[in-house]
């Protein structure tokens, strides 16, 4: 699931940037995970398609988000395979992730204490949202000026983020329809991930619960860095169509759900 998370990063800067202007969107972003790979991440942006490349010492994935197809290919240039998603399959994987979570809440209530509490441990930290302090601001980030702010959660904090305001970028809401578009397509299996997308609305402020756009983050585990993204460039540029098309010479893999 590592390269879906940088799916979602990788879309989601591309949306930041959008224009009405015809010519396509490069943004280049670099990101690091503490003590482990660091990768510089590619996303080309059209009217109705998406491309995203993050290539480090350890991966070389693309994905690949068609609109006019309703389709998503996650391809894994190291091993020469990739994996189709499309709607109904992201709709059966919500499906198949709630009964699994509500068979494991029926085991855990007949659970000694001990076991119950390691057990929710390794569950996902569902419900528990993040909320933000504003700590700074005109902080300059590369070529954007910005305002800082740190996430906490359960009293830890969990997150920094640097944010500009879409409206001094030249952008508006109109310019992120193909994102709330790819945010659609994963609406069936997560409403939160959904709502990730439609940025610059007020629904995005009331959801991630600051304002502005973000151009760098850095996350926090048990007190520790655990990673940081940041945005280094944004390009306009005319790109070739094959761009967004599946390569021949791979391998179809199986789904989550099969």
């Amino acid at each position: 699931m590592k390269c879906l998370k940088f799916l979602v990063w990788g879309v989601f800067m591309a949306g930041i940037f959008c224009s009405q202007v015809e010519a396509g969107i490069l943004m280049t972003s670099f990101y690091s995970e503490e003590g482990g790979d660091s990768m510089t991440m590619k996303t080309y942006l059209e009217k109705d398609r998406m491309r995203m490349e993050s290539k480090g010492k350890e991966m070389d994935h693309v994905s690949i988000y068609r609109k006019d197809k309703e389709v998503i290919w996650m391809i894994d240039n190291k091993e020469k395979t990739y994996t189709e998603m499309t709607k109904a399959e992201m709709e059966k994987m919500k499906k198949q992730m709630e009964d699994a979570m509500k068979m494991m809440e029926e085991q855990m209530k007949n659970m000694p204490p001990e076991q119950k509490e390691q057990m929710e441990k390794m569950m996902p930290m569902m419900g528990q949202k993040t909320t933000y302090q504003k700590k700074g601001s005109g902080i300059k980030v590369n070529q954007w000026v910005c305002d800082h702010y740190e996430g906490y959660s359960s009293g830890e904090k969990v997150e920094e983020v640097w944010t500009t305001d879409w409206k001094k970028i030249g952008i508006t809401p109109e310019d992120f329809k193909v994102m709330e578009e790819f945010g659609e397509f994963f609406e069936g299996f997560s409403k939160e991930m959904s709502s990730k997308f439609k940025v610059g609305s007020e629904e995005w402020e009331k959801e991630q619960g600051y304002p502005g756009i973000p151009v760098k983050s850095v996350l926090y585990r048990d007190g520790k860095i655990e990673g940081k993204t940041e945005l280094k460039e944004v390009q306009r540029k005319d790109f070739p169509s094959s761009l967004y098309d599946l390569p021949s010479g791979l391998k179809k893999m199986k789904t989550f759900e099969e």
